[in-house]
This record gives C-alpha cells, structure tokens and sequence, in this order.
C-alpha cells in the first residue's frame, strides 16, 4: 500500500526568482514545511515533484527547487521528480511549451538535477521526463507535430539517465483516449519509447482529461502497456474534483467527497492487486491561485483547484479525514462499510466533461 503516493507541484513565489534572501524565503519555508506535516500525517511515503526547468533556470529559482528537493529528502519521502517546461530562451517558440532549440540541452538538465541529487545524498531511482507532453498545455506539437523532437529529446535526456544508474519514467498522459494511444505509437515507432522503464498516464476523472475509451480505467493502463512492451505501467496523477462548477446539474458536496473516497479505495484495491504498479493522488489540497502549469502556459480552468483531498484552508474534506484517522485502511474499510464503490465509480464517469480547446484556452489570460 506504500506504492500509493501523492503528487505535490510547488509554486515558486514570484519574490524567490531573484537573489534569495531570508525575508523572501520564509513565507516558502513555512508552507513546505505545513506540506510535510500533512504528508506525515496522512502516512504518505512517495512524492512526485515537480521540478521545472524554466524556474530551475531562472535567478533564484535553482536555489529554491534544490532547497525542496533536499527537505522533502530529509524527512524521509521517496521523490519522483518529474522533469518539464523549457526555458523560454531556449525554446523554439518562445514560450515554456515549445521544444529546445538543442536538444541536448534537455540531457543536460537530467544530468544537473541528477547530480545536484546524488551530491546532496537525495536518493532517486527515477525520473520522470515531461508531464503530458501529448497535450498543447505542457508541448506544443505546432512546433514538433510528428514528435521527431520531442523523441529526440526524451531520448537523449533517457540515455543520460540511464548512464547516471537512474531508470525513467515517461510522463503522463492526461487521459487515454484514441489519439494519445496513436501518439505513443508514435514514440515508439521513433525507438524513443523503448528508454523507458515505466510509462504514466493521468485520470483525472469526471473532468475534461478523462476522455471516452473502451472499458475501465485499468483497462485502459493495459492498453497502454499493450502499445509499449516490457514497461511498467503507473498512474501518475488520479483525482476527482469535488465541485460541481463546470458539471450539469447539480449534486451535493458530501457526494462528490464520497465518490472521490470511492475512486481512491478502487485504486488502492487496484494497487494491492499489482496493476498498475504505483499511482500517485492529486493533489493534498485545492488551490485558489495559478498552479505551476498555469504560470507557464497561461491556460487555467477553476476545476483543476478542487482535487484537494482537503480545502484551500487546510481543513480536510471526507478522504483527507479518513486518511489522518487511520491511513489507506481506513479508506479502504470506509468504503467498504458505506459505500457503493461500483455505483459511484459510475456516477463519476458519466459526469465527464467535453474536451476542452486547450490550444485556444491557453492564450486567455491568467484568472
């Protein structure tokens, strides 16, 4: 049950991107460390953090990634960094979406995070190369619409890895879907795909990210698996947002916390069983301000900030409380007790979402 983590994206403060001082760290300090108390709390052992290339660029920005990857190390977490977002100097169009000019660039940021790691005595037996690099968001496939890039990158960021004694992870999907498949197709087509040691793909359920395709949610990892042989398969972001604001109809809050328990009960059953290998929840609380993709890219929707297990305010919702009082067994014994887990697993299903035009959403201003 440990190989159920969570997903923890630190938004750097605007006042740390230049020479740190101590008056600007603090406020940082503070809410990382009220982070680690709340992993603790709830008996978590695995993080993936995210570690961005643009801030691990920027003045100041190295010094605060390397600062949290050392203190979430010391407190004992097993860290999954997930590497992505280009410095814009560097990128082809621009921005923090667009592929590296050079990409051996991308190889040497592997080799600088990992370094920085074994130097420092963090252990990490992975790394995870870009989140959702299917989608507009997080790559711009304008600037690499046949992927040769992006394969080109990922392979030479494996291929550094791999020469450090580290395995990879190829980052996310956000949903599965015919499409995405076709992209890893794709990739592996390109003899980029056969780096990798794990694969990872999202579900975000009930939202715009959980796309139509055949059969169950761990159907869909088998596909996966499928499309690229002899890798593990996990699940590096799974939530349900407990707001009904872009949702038809209208629902209570305390069933929306029910199905999100639901959700996290079948994949801790899904998890003891060994498919798909580990899963990661996101996220430990909901946002009101811009996440570290939406400083980057621009695009925001008001849903990705109510994934929390627990409020913006620290107060736990149903699945944060049953955590803090007795672990994944108390989930797993709620659920089984209270709950129709097959009943809600449906409910969050039909309540998906069209899929959004990120390629347009993206270029609206922050909220």
């Amino acid at each position: 049950m440990e190989n159920l983590g969570y997903v923890i994206w630190e938004k750097i403060p605007e006042s740390c991107m230049n020479e740190l001082g101590s008056a600007d760290l603090a406020g940082y300090r503070e809410s990382t460390m009220q982070t680690i108390d709340d992993l603790k709390a709830r008996r978590v052992r695995r993080i993936r953090l995210g570690v961005s290339w643009a801030e691990w660029s920027s003045p100041g920005g190295k010094a605060c990634i390397q600062w949290y990857l050392k203190r979430y190390a010391q407190d004992g977490f097993d860290i999954l960094p997930c590497l992505c977002f280009t410095p814009a100097d560097l990128s082809m169009n621009g921005k923090c979406t667009g592929p590296p000019k050079d990409t051996v660039m991308y190889a040497m940021f592997v080799y600088d995070v990992a370094q920085y790691c074994k130097m420092s005595g963090i252990r990490i037996e992975f790394i995870e190369h870009w989140n959702e690099w299917a989608m507009g968001t997080d790559y711009d496939q304008s600037c690499d619409p046949e992927h040769s890039i992006l394969a080109r990158m990922l392979t030479g960021g494996c291929v550094m890895a791999r020469r450090l004694g580290l395995k990879n992870l190829l980052g996310g999907m956000a949903g599965v879907d015919k499409t995405n498949l076709a992209l890893m197709s794709n990739l592996v087509s390109k003899g980029a795909a056969g780096y990798f040691d794990s694969i990872g793909f999202h579900s975000l359920r009930g939202t715009w990210s959980d796309q139509d395709f055949p059969g169950s949610l761990f159907d869909q990892a088998r596909s996966v698996a499928h499309t690229v042989r002899n890798t593990r398969v996990w699940l590096t972001e799974l939530s349900f947002p407990t707001t009904g604001l872009h949702a038809p109809g209208s629902i209570a809050e305390h069933r929306l916390e029910e199905i999100q328990v639901a959700i996290y009960a079948d994949a801790l059953a899904h998890v003891l069983n060994g498919f798909p290998e580990r899963i990661y929840w996101f996220a430990l609380r909901d946002r009101r301000g811009p996440t570290l993709r939406s400083i980057h890219t621009g695009w925001q929707d008001p849903l990705q900030f109510h994934f929390g297990d627990s409020h913006e305010d620290g107060s736990p919702k149903l699945l944060g409380r049953l955590l803090i009082e007795g672990g994944q067994e108390a989930v797993a014994e709620y659920a089984k007790k209270n709950l129709d887990v097959p009943a809600l697993l449906r409910e969050a299903s039909l309540r998906r979402l069209p899929p959004r035009d990120f390629e347009r959403e993206s270029a609206k201003p922050p909220i």
